[in-house]
């Protein structure tokens, strides 16, 4: 059993009288408050830090969401990341560097479309380079493994807020 697992049965126990009280989509909304102040704030904090920035226009930070997909009687699912298409290889990496040896192992072409990237391999836009992967540079994942605890607190918090604003 996790610590969330645990921190999250506690959780219920405290505001079920709260929960009886709320409608499904003011769950949900309190849910996904918690969840856009710690993950996705995180997720896009990791994009701009750090060597590998790796965000030349901001359409991928700009693009994290989060969305509430199903809301049960007992369990909440939530989704947060992005629909832009290179965000995948981005978080994975690709070709021999990808994680798991999941990547094409043999090299290929490409015409260089992004000034940032034929800044960083000397070439110019427009001209072919031979490429054999990006090393993974996680966004997504580390945000949720760092912000679990920042989640739940942050969770209670609001909840707690919820509570007194009621006279719960």
């Amino acid at each position: 059993m996790s610590i969330s697992r645990i921190q999250i049965n506690k959780l219920n126990r405290r505001f079920s009288k709260l929960q009886n009280k709320l409608s499904t989509d003011e769950i949900a909304k309190i849910v996904k408050r918690s969840l856009i102040e710690t993950i996705e704030v995180r997720a896009k904090r990791n994009l701009a830090m750090g060597e590998h920035n790796n965000n030349d226009s901001g359409a991928l930070a700009a693009s994290i969401r989060t969305d509430v997909i199903d809301m049960g009687y007992t369990t909440t699912s939530v989704v947060v990341g992005t629909d832009i298409f290179y965000a995948v290889y981005l978080e994975y990496g690709t070709g021999i560097y990808a994680e798991n040896g999941n990547g094409r192992q043999t090299p290929w072409t490409f015409i260089i479309e992004s000034p940032k990237l034929a800044q960083m391999v000397g070439k110019q836009v427009g001209d072919r380079l031979m490429w054999r992967g990006s090393r993974p540079h996680p966004f997504l994942r580390p945000a949720w493994a760092e912000g679990q605890e920042d989640f739940l607190n942050n969770l209670i918090n609001l909840f707690n807020n919820k509570r007194k604003e009621m006279k719960v």
